[in-house]
This record gives structure tokens, sequence and C-alpha cells, in this order.
């Protein structure tokens, strides 16, 4: 009964005196570290206690030990931060090659800068530094590995998910918002006219990463509306006796462990009873690392406690749950009024949202069509917790969601009950209307080509000769796959506009893409007079961007004119230095084909200098490895023959 007692005492006081004062204070190693000195400690107590252990044998141990110790502090390594940043289980079901070595794992893992980095008793939290061809460079915080926010990519989201109900909304005056992330959505949820906003944020570690977001959120915590509450959502609102016109969860992916249930009806119910009439949920969700059975779950789990739900869309893989318990009846004219408040039109311009009718043009399925897609089966509770499960099935096995898109109700004539619908009934569509609508749209991975692809033709019917909707419909065209049709208009738009340097480069590369694959070495080609094209728009350029040059340098190798291709790579290269470098260039790629055209040409010993530049710009490219592993292959194959 003693030994129990000291034991359940000793188990009480660890489990307190690590979480909430070591691992803050020290961070997990050292926390680790401290306990074992303990128990080494009391080892040595133990040993020095026993009658029958020698005092010769007591003292060797004893030194023996402290020399172990000593030995640990001065050589092991400190902890390494880039290992918990890695986020290495989301690699899982990518398919690609595992590092060879350690020290290739942490070159493929090592982000370009570390700018906070704290372990607490709920996460460990960083701020680091990321650069992508897509965004640049920008801030991203990662929890426990996982990006969970960004100061660029992430913020078509992270605005969305406060503008789509305090837009809705006719007069929020109290917000809630479940997860502080970068801080941006509560920032913009205050852009509006609310009385009060709360906040409540699990991790403390969050709230001090959000400083460094301050150029995107709006310093939230400087508002005096704004409340933090550091606690659990869901004991929050069983607790708090406030009630609120908007709740905003924005909760980790659901295949994380302990998120599930922030994604049951048990929440959810809570959530309700915390709403004022006419209030709306808000719930995001994802699309990647998913699938359908999976989020047909989470939406009948959320339509069984709210019963009228639209889907709405901020990327291509992101989209956010409305819920309410009454219909949705938007003012629309009070959604102009709210567009004209300065710091909630800078925020929607910022993300490509100038008019109530873009942000409109967002929304995937009304409520028919949402129950239509959920259809029938079982709900997520804390009793019988689905998702839990679920959503690591579906995140390893990678399926994706392929059913969802046949309920998108921008693509259906008849039976759409979309607001835009209802909005254009009632105002119509102008011509800048129409164009921002399909400037969002034609955006990769925004909103959908299909959509920007009817806007324009209708837009195009009206005014033929637009360059710039000749040029974006070009764009949709090729992503749509549609080549033949993007090539006749690149065509038309070069005879409008001759003089265009990007449309040149544009139109002389559509033609080598389809001039490529059916030219022989015994019939006439176009590739030279496309050739020319692309030197017509270096010239008009000055021969001051990056891309025309890396392209014509392509059009050389795939003519088989290899030094001229090495010439226009190298000025590509040189470009980039000089002037302001296109970001969805890769240098990786132009290095490798450097080191391509210089093996054509007999220079092996140049090409592997190219190689290993590519693979340092970027290891994760399997194209370099492979051919990085050929050059060497080739070369040890050569040394044997020599030999011979």
């Amino acid at each position: 009964g003693s030994v129990f007692s000291v034991n359940t005492i000793g188990t009480v006081l660890g489990s307190l005196g690590a979480g909430l004062m070591l691992i803050p204070l020290v961070g997990i190693r050292h926390t680790i570290e401290i306990a074992l000195l303990l128990n080494l400690g009391l080892g040595i107590l133990i040993s020095f206690s026993d009658s029958l252990y020698s005092p010769i044998k007591k003292h060797v141990s004893v030194g023996v030990i402290i020399i172990l110790t000593l030995g640990y502090f001065f050589i092991a390594p400190d902890w390494s931060q880039i290992v918990t940043l890695s986020g290495v289980f989301r690699n899982i079901n990518d398919n690609e090659e595992p590092p060879s070595t350690y020290q290739e794992f942490l070159a493929k893992s090592q982000p370009p800068g570390i700018y906070y980095y704290k372990e607490g008793t709920t996460a460990t939290v960083a701020v680091t530094k990321s650069i992508t061809y897509s965004h640049g460079e920008q801030k991203v915080l990662v929890i426990n590995g996982k990006g969970d926010a960004s100061s660029k990519g992430d913020m078509p989201t992270q605005v969305l998910l406060a503008q789509f109900p305090a837009m809705l909304h006719p007069k929020p005056e109290t917000t809630l918002v479940i997860g502080l992330g970068s801080g941006a959505t509560a920032g913009t949820l205050l852009s509006h006219p609310i009385k009060q906003l709360d906040c409540v944020e699990i991790s403390p570690e969050v709230v001090e990463a959000m400083e460094f977001f301050s150029e995107v959120n709006h310093r939230p915590n400087e508002d005096p509306r704004f409340r933090l509450y550091i606690e659990d959502a869901l004991a929050f609102l069983n607790l708090t006796r406030k009630n609120y016109d908007i709740i905003v969860s924005e909760p980790s992916n659901p295949w994380i462990a302990g998120i599930g249930n922030l994604y049951t009806i048990d929440f959810f119910e809570v959530c309700k009873q915390r709403l004022r009439p006419n209030g709306l949920m808000v719930q995001w969700f994802h699309l990647y690392e998913m699938d359908d059975e999976t989020l047909r779950l989470v939406l009948r789990t959320f339509q069984t406690v709210f019963p009228h739900v639209s889907i709405w869309q901020s990327f291509a893989t992101d989209v956010i749950l409305i819920g309410s318990l009454d219909p949705l009846q938007p003012n629309f004219s009070l959604m102009h009024k709210k567009f004209e408040i300065p710091r909630v039109k800078s925020d929607l311009e910022n993300i490509q949202m100038p008019d109530v009718a873009t942000l409109l043009s967002m929304q995937v399925a009304s409520e028919k069509t949402v129950k239509e897609y959920a259809g029938y089966g079982e709900v997520n509770t804390e009793k019988l917790p689905f998702l839990e499960y679920w959503a690591p099935r579906s995140f390893f096995i990678n399926a994706g969601v392929h059913q969802f898109v046949t309920y998108d109700e921008r693509s259906l004539r008849e039976n759409s009950h979309t607001l835009l619908k209802r909005y254009v009934m009632q105002f119509g569509l102008n011509d800048t209307e129409r164009m921002n609508i399909i400037n969002l749209h034609s955006l990769p991975n925004r909103g959908k080509n299909a959509f920007a692809y009817a806007f324009l033709r209708e837009y195009l019917r009206l005014h033929p000769t637009d360059k710039q909707a000749l040029a974006l419909l070009a764009n949709v065209t090729e992503r749509m796959g549609r080549n033949e049709e993007s090539s006749r208009i690149v065509e038309t738009l070069a005879a409008i506009d001759p003089a265009n340097p990007s449309v040149l480069e544009n139109y002389g590369w559509t033609q080598y893409l389809l001039e490529k694959p059916v030219t022989t070495p015994y019939t006439f080609s176009k590739l030279d007079s496309i050739e020319k094209v692309l030197e017509r728009a270096i010239e008009l350029a000055k021969d001051t961007v990056d891309r025309y040059r890396a392209k014509l340098g392509d059009i050389n190798f795939g003519k088989g004119d290899y030094q001229k291709a090495i010439d226009n790579y190298k000025r590509a290269l040189q470009l980039q230095n000089e002037f302001t470098p296109d970001r969805n260039m890769r240098v990786d790629l132009i290095l490798l084909h450097l080191a391509q055209a210089s093996f054509k040409i007999n220079k092996e010993d140049v090409a592997m200098g190219y190689v290993v530049q590519s693979y340092m710009a970027n290891p994760n490219n399997p194209e370099t490895r492979e051919f990085a592993s050929f050059l060497y292959m080739k070369q040890v194959e050569d040394n044997k023959a020599k030999k011979k």
C-alpha cells in the first residue's frame, strides 16, 4: 500500500512538473535529461543505502556514472529542430524514394530559415521561412511538423473563413474563432464593425508565434474588441455563457490525433447552443489527402446539427462549410455597403475578390445539393468517433475526392440554387464583374477553370478583340487540356498584338508543343520559324526576361542544336541575377537541361558539374537524381573499359 501510494504521488507530481513547468521552461529534451538525472540520483542514493554493496563498488559505480553523464553532455549533439519540423509522416503516401542517408534527410528537410521554435505541452510550434515557385518567400506556421498557416499561400482560406460569414450575416456583433493560427482570420473579422471577438487557442506557443505574421493579420491582439482564451475549445464552449452571431472553427486536419473531436455531433451541438438567432457556424475542411466517403461523413455530421448547409471554396482543395438553423437570406445591397469598408475591401482585393459577385462565385453547393451528396449513413460522435480512424486511412491511401466535383452547382444549368444565381437575377452582371470572376477562376488552384472558360466565351462574344480576355482564355484552355483551341486563340492574339513579347513567347511556345511531337528528320518542320518567334520576343523585351531565354533554349534542345541551347540556358541564369527573376522559373531544371545538353556534345565532366548544381538547387527532383546516376554509372563503365 505504501509503495502504491508513493508511486501514485510521484506519477501525479511528475506529470504536473513536466507538463506545467519543465517542458514550457526548458523543452522536451532537457525535461527528459532532468528525469534521467533524477533517476540516476535516486539510484546512487539507493546503492549507498545498501549495506551489502561494498564501499569500493559504490564509489567506482558513482564515478563511472558521473564520467558517463559528463561525457554525454560534452559529446551529445543538440536536439535537431529540423527533425521535429520535418513532418516526415506526410511523405508516407507520395511514393518517393526515402533519403539514403541521415545527411540527405536533413538537407531535404532543412527550411531556408527558422524565425521561432518552441516546444510546448500541447505542441511543438515553429515559424519557418518557405520559398516556393508559386508564392515566393513566405512565413509558415508549423505545428508538430505540419504547416497550418502562412503569410501568403493560405491567405485566401484564412481571410474567407471570416469574410464569407461576415458578409452573409446581416449584422454580426459577437464572434468566436476556434484556433488562432496566424491570427489572419481574427484580424479579418475585426475589419467589420463587430463589438467583440473571442478567440480560443489551446497552445500558448501559437499565440507567441502570431507576432511573426503581423504584416498580414492586422495585429488583432492590439484591438480592444479582441479577447484571447488559452483553453481547450470544447471546455470553453461548455463553460462560457456567451452567445455569438458567428462561430468560426478552423482546427487542423482530422487525421491528426485528437482533432476528430472538433468534428463530432457533440461539438457541433455545443456550438449550436452558443449561437444567437440567425447565427452562422463556419467550419473549415480539406479535399487533399481525403476521400469522398470521409467527406460525406463530415457533411452528414455537420448537417445533422445545422439543417441549412452550403459549401464554399477558398482553394481548389479547401472548402468552407456554412451552417445555420434558418435558410440563408443575404441582403446583397448590404453586402455592397460592407465592401466599401476600407479594410474589408483591401483584404478581399488582396485575394482577387474585388466585388460581391466574385465573392459569391466561390459557392460550390447549396443546401439541397449538400444533402444529396452527403446521403445517408454514419455520423461522427464522441462515442463512435469514425473520423478518428477514417481520416488517417484516407490520408495514407490518398485516393482523393473525385465524386464531389460532379455536384458543383456552378456547372449545372437548370438545378443551380447558388446565391450568385440569385444575385444575377436581381442585379445582373456588368463587364467589370465578369472580368473579376474570370481573373479569379483563371488562377491555378483557386477557382474553377471551366467556370472561367464559360465566362470568357460569353465575354469574348461581346468583345472579340479584348487582348486580356484572349490571353486568359489561352491559359485556361491549355490548363483544361484543350490544346488545339488554345493554339488557335494564341495565334489570333499574336495577329492582334504582334509587338507584345509576352504574346509572341506564348504563341511560339504553344506552336512548339504542338509541332515537336510530329517532327521527323525526313519531313518539313516549322521549328525554325518557331525559333524566330522566340528570338523576336527576346528582341522586343530587350533581352531582360529569363523565361524567354530558357524557352528558346528548350526549342534549341528540341531541334538538336545543343550548343545554342547551352548558350541560351546560361543567358537565362545570367538574367535572373541582372533583372527580376520569374518566380515560376525553376533554376534546377535549367541546370539539369544544361547538364543534358553538355552531355550531348560529349562534355561529361561539365555535365556532372551542372547536375551537382541542379541537385543542390532542388534535391527532390527525381529527374536530376536519375540523370546523375546515369552519368556516374557511365563514368564507372568508361573507367573499366580504359583499364581493359
